[in-house]
């Protein structure tokens, strides 16, 4: 059967209200003209029914699993949980290292005067800032020692060695070596209740007429013991080598004096 548009398009409501309306093979309506145009109409589109009751549900499928899906992302962290229950007390560690000394603590105070000590011999616990002399001379080439003042007086400049040993006892000892009245070295030494010996040595350069001594820079800290028959403080001092210009100029008088 074929139809215009205009009466296919009447015919809609008509089908739906009908329960099925069976129609024939699609046709193609009849060319209407030159506006007209070729109209088809299928049985499927004007075949319809109500909507029927939905039905049960189906039942639940079978099918095999899915593939692993990919890990999601970290969750938030999440409260803490409770204080556990308080353990045994553990077995005592090892011991830990030695730590590092402390600051030093305050000064105590001043204690009660100690008895007198024995009266040294003369020559031990010399005055403070002045020369020390050293009466027994081992050996003083050239006679540039002083023994009267104890003090060592440069005739030929140039670069000199000096060396002490001080034996100390009962006293702390605090000595330096002076030039021309600069201390160049110091020496601190503990009394400790036995024998010391305290030591220094340094290398000066001497112009001619500078003076080398030692002497106590601490009144309370003199503890240089001397003792003619077993103990004995030393102070020496000896040239490394002499100034070119003196030894030229010492030349320069020789060859002057042989013509």
């Amino acid at each position: 059967m074929t139809l215009s548009p205009l009466k296919a398009v009447a015919m809609v409501p008509l089908a739906l209200l009908a329960c099925l309306l069976p129609l024939a093979a699609p046709e193609t309506a009849p060319n209407l003209g030159k506006k007209g145009r070729n109209f088809t109409v299928h049985s499927s589109q004007l075949v319809c029914s109500l909507p029927g009751p939905q039905g049960p549900p189906g039942f639940r499928g079978t099918g095999s699993p899915g593939p692993v899906g990919k890990m999601g992302l970290p969750g938030k962290d999440g409260a803490d949980g409770k204080d556990g229950e308080r353990g045994d007390k553990g077995h005592p560690g090892e011991a830990g290292r030695l730590g590092n000394p402390g600051k030093p603590g305050l000064m105590g105070r001043q204690g009660v005067v100690g008895k007198a000590g024995p009266r040294g011999l003369k020559g031990s616990y010399p005055k403070e800032r002045l020369p020390i002399r050293f009466n027994r001379i081992l050996l003083n080439e050239g006679g540039h020692y002083n023994a009267s003042d104890g003090k060592f007086v440069c005739a030929i400049p140039g670069v000199y060695y000096f060396t002490y040993d001080i034996t100390l006892a009962n006293k702390h000892l605090a000595i330096g070596l002076v030039h021309n009245g600069q201390y160049k070295i110091r020496t601190f030494d503990a009394n400790t209740g036995n024998h010391d010996v305290a030591s220094g040595s340094t290398v000066l350069r001497l112009q001619r007429g500078d003076q080398v001594w030692l002497q106590i820079f601490y009144s309370e800290q003199n503890g240089l013991f001397f003792d003619p028959y077993w103990t004995d403080s030393l102070f020496t001092g000896f040239l490394i080598f002499a100034d070119q210009d003196f030894l030229n100029e010492v030349d320069q008088k020789a060859n002057a004096e042989a013509t």
